[in-house]
């Protein structure tokens, strides 16, 4: 059995396992056969004519009778008030209904037989003889307890059932209720359209039926229909409302409509009636009401193309065979639509759908499907529209209206020059020294010994003919060909051949352009040549043919040069294997280094001639380069760049070094060589100096103005402790003369090396230099006991020369031997 409602203590819930509205406690375990049956009008209950009443009996407040099937029937209250019971035609009064309840009679009430005497139900115990009369009688209880009148069944209070309706979630619940659906959400059904919001839920509600019974309910019934159970349906002729819900004092319910109605007002009902178990009654209604759709006709285009006179179809509800495609298709909405009837124009009176009428341009035949056939009339312009009006009408009236735009293209001449390339363009580069108005310039940079012409074609469309055409405010005369249209110091244009084709439109113009002479203008030069072409009825087409001169631009050619000898200025002619192009290059002012590109250290100045002239730095040497500019005369410009190998620069080549010997023989408490015979004794120079020092420095082409002071002894610090004297390290540094000299604290100096002299020498840039040691004191060279004459070397003195250009140096050692003197 589906789910049905139950109430319990004036609640309600589903539960399958129980009948029906009203049921009390005591009836929760009547079987699934069981149904309830409310008392009808005049408290009478009908049974089946084939009914057969096995047994009556009183549940609680109900009445439940069984029938010989073993099938139940409860009557809400009926033990209470008795209905009469109609089986097929025959009544059953109450009286007799009374007659059949089964295990309900009175029952005696408790305590002891109330018969007089009590009929010896109970022993009395001893009582008196009856004196042998006969059977005695017990006496009667002439004290009787009062027996309080007290009703069966207890009267309870009747209240009244509340019934109302909540449409949707509004949170509102009244007695009579409005909602609303629209036809425009209907979806596509049986053959019909859609509505005009098929995608939206319009055509559906939702909401709630509440209700409260204090005394129980029997039932609740829509337009007469009792609700049983979740999902049951009611439907009417517009649409179908269906149980969602069921619970405590509340019903939810879905509402769809089914379909369109024909009628621009309409409406659906619905009657909500409670009955509570002792026959009250609570009514609420339920008004839906539905929102017409009506159809939504969108504008439409189509388009004829030029020259053309065809008849061409569409369709104006669906937008098949229209420009506007998707966006011109209409919606018919849930009752339906055709076109009923259109018109020329944006105003007037319909015309029945299927005629044919005639607007500015062509005759439109629009049929009640949407389709229609346009056909453009002969001799009309171009470039127009021809609009129509039509009228969209639904099942029951509603109408919208669109328009249906032809656009009817352009036939007027169209005119196509070439485009930019070999047909438009002309190229300073190309120009001669010498034309019509040009005498002995300078030559193009790619002049081949030819003038500068182009040659190209312009056509056109005229499909009315041709009226004139006219190039360059010229116009064109096709028997007086080849003709000069333009002529001027720039160039000449001429038109060579004309052809036309009246069966095609089509036709052409062959042209010459000759470039006279260059132009000013950096970027080059356009020549704008206007080409109108006007047909037989007066429509214009016109278009720019652009002759394009190429400006000619200067070409700088990279140059190089060579240093003859060291320190000498370079000139360099970078202009000898330069182009000036058609547009001349002024030597003297468009000529010029480009600042910052020198990489040199010398100076370059420009000789306004083509050359420069480089003079590098004293002893500048290897590639020196800088970046030129030419500029012609109408401003372009182009780069070069010039390098430049300087001769190497001259360094100091340092020769071999003589080394100096001194000896302490020399000084006057000294032994003699010559005057010792103790072998140990080796005969030495006796000199305490030794000038002969020399060396010779090859300059090369930097030798320097002060020979003297292009010398000087460096790293002095190196030769200390080389030596002793006195016990104490020798220690060196140069003097304010620029003498080396040796010293110790105790002793002051003990050595001093000099130069003595710096002179030319015998080979061009050779110095000879000269320099001497003298011995100031004895050096502590033996050993205790060593007598013998040893000698020391102060080793590794060096010294450096400087070039008299640039700075460049070379160094040089040599050595100072001192021989010991023996006791």
């Amino acid at each position: 059995m589906s789910e049905e409602l139950n109430q319990q203590d004036g609640d309600f819930s589903t539960d399958a396992a129980q009948s029906g509205f009203g049921e009390s406690p005591s009836a929760q375990n009547v079987v699934q056969s069981s149904r309830t049956v409310p008392v009808g009008p005049s408290n009478t209950v009908t049974l089946p004519a084939d009914a057969v009443i096995d047994q009556v009996e009183a549940v609680g407040r109900d009445l439940v009778i069984t029938l010989a099937d073993g099938s139940r029937i409860v009557i809400p209250e009926g033990a209470i008030i008795l209905p009469q019971l109609v089986v097929g035609d025959t009544p059953i009064p109450p009286a007799n209904l009374a007659a059949l309840l089964v295990g309900n009679e009175p029952e005696p009430a408790a305590g002891e037989v109330q018969s007089s005497g009590g009929n010896f139900a109970t022993d009395p115990g001893d009582i008196q003889s009856a004196f042998d009369i006969g059977d005695l009688l017990p006496y009667t209880e002439l004290p009787v307890r009062t027996i309080l009148e007290e009703e069966i069944i207890p009267f309870e209070p009747d209240d009244e059932p509340v019934i109302t309706i909540e449409p949707d979630d509004s949170g509102v619940s009244v007695i009579n209720a409005e909602d609303v659906v629209s036809e425009a959400g209907l979806p596509a059904r049986n053959g019909e359209p859609e509505g005009t919001d098929s995608a939206s839920d319009s055509e559906a509600t939702f909401g709630w039926i509440n209700f409260s019974s204090p005394d129980g309910t029997a039932a609740i019934t829509i337009n007469g229909v009792a609700v049983t159970a979740v999902g049951q349906i009611f439907s009417t002729d517009l649409g179908t409302l269906t149980i969602t819900s069921i619970s405590n004092g509340r019903i939810g319910y879905d509402y769809v409509l089914a379909d369109n109605t024909t009628d621009v007002v309409s409406a659906d009902f619905f009657t909500v009636t409670i009955i509570d178990t002792d026959g009250d009654q609570a009514t609420a209604t339920l008004r839906i009401d539905i929102i017409d759709d009506a159809p939504i006709a969108a504008n439409d285009t189509d388009l004829i193309p030029p020259a053309d006179f065809s008849a061409h179809d569409g369709n104006v509800i669906t937008g098949v065979g229209t420009t506007s495609g998707a966006l011109g298709v209409d919606i018919e909405g849930a009752d339906g639509a055709s076109v009923s009837g259109f018109y020329a124009g944006t105003s007037g009176s319909f015309a029945d759908a299927g005629e044919e009428i005639t607007g500015q341009f062509g005759t439109l035949i629009l049929n009640a499907d949407g389709s229609y056939v346009y056909t453009r009339n002969f001799n009309t312009p171009g470039g127009v529209e021809d609009v129509f009006t039509y009228q969209l009408t639904d099942g029951d009236g509603s109408a919208d209206t669109a328009t249906l735009t032809i656009l009817i293209s352009d036939s007027l001449d169209q005119v196509i020059v070439p485009e930019i390339g070999e047909a438009t363009e002309v190229r300073e580069a190309h120009l001669p020294p010498s034309t019509d108005t040009r005498i002995n310039e300078s030559p193009g940079t790619a002049f081949d010994g030819n003038s500068e012409a182009v040659s190209g074609t312009i056509t056109f469309i005229s499909p009315d003919g041709v009226g004139s055409v006219s190039v360059g405010g010229t116009t064109i005369d096709p028997g007086n060909l080849p003709q000069i249209v333009i002529a001027d110091t720039t160039g000449t244009l001429i038109i060579t051949d004309y052809q036309y084709d009246p069966a095609t439109g089509q036709g052409s113009i062959t042209y010459t352009y000759t470039l006279n002479d260059n132009t000013s203008d950096t970027d080059g030069t356009t020549i704008p040549v206007e080409v109108i072409v006007t047909d037989l009825d007066g429509d214009v087409a016109s278009d720019i043919l652009e002759i394009h001169v190429i400006d000619d631009a200067p070409i700088a050619q990279d140059d190089t040069a060579a240093q003859d000898h060291e320190n000498d200025p370079v000139v360099v002619d970078v202009f000898a294997n330069d182009e000036a192009g058609a547009d001349g290059v002024d030597l003297v002012n468009d000529v010029a280094v480009v600042g910052g590109t020198l990489t040199g250290a010398g100076t370059v100045d420009y000789n306004d001639d083509g050359t420069f002239t480089y003079t590098p730095a004293s002893g500048e040497e290897g590639e020196v380069s800088f970046d030129y500019t030419i500029t012609d005369g109408d401003g372009d410009t182009s780069r070069a760049t010039v390098t430049i190998t300087l001769a190497a620069d001259s360094v100091p080549l340092v020769g071999t070094a003589t080394n100096l010997t001194v000896d302490e023989d020399g000084f006057a408490y000294a032994n003699g060589d010559e005057s010792q015979s103790d072998p140990l004794e080796i005969d030495s120079t006796e000199s305490l100096s030794d000038t002969s020092g020399k060396v010779t420095v090859d300059f090369g082409e930097d030798v320097p103005s002060d020979l003297a002071g292009s010398i000087v002894f460096i790293n002095a610090s190196n030769l200390n402790g080389q030596l002793t004297a006195g016990g104490e390290a020798v220690t060196f540094a140069v003097d304010g003369s620029g003498n080396l000299v040796g010293s110790t604290t105790s002793l002051g100096t003990v050595i001093t090396i000099s130069i003595t002299n710096a002179v030319a020498g015998s080979n061009p840039g050779e110095v000879d230099y000269s320099y001497s040691a003298t011995l100031a004191h004895p050096l502590d060279q033996n050993l205790p006991g060593d007598d013998s004459e040893a000698s020391v070397t102060l080793s590794g003195i060096e010294f450096q020369v400087t070039d008299g250009d640039d700075g460049d140096t070379g160094e040089g050692t040599f050595d100072v031997v001192i021989f010991d003197d023996v006791p």
